[in-house]
């Protein structure tokens, strides 16, 4: 089993800074860096920043309604 510090991209901050940025949500990440969403998304909270998708967004079937 791998850990978010294993992947480069997921270590440096500013690199994973640009890439949400860039507007990558954490499946996007996840699959680019070929680790799990759970891996993202440790990453992030550790760095303190948040993507598109991770928080926030509404599930279509609730904004159906």
């Amino acid at each position: 089993m791998k850990h978010w510090y294993d992947f480069a991209e997921l270590l440096d901050r500013t690199k994973l800074k640009e890439l949400v940025d860039a507007g990558l949500s954490v499946r996007e990440l996840s699959v680019r860096e070929g680790c799990s969403r759970q891996c993202v998304e440790t990453a992030l909270k550790r760095h303190g920043l948040t993507a598109k998708g991770q928080r926030g967004v509404m599930p279509r079937f609730i904004r159906r309604r």
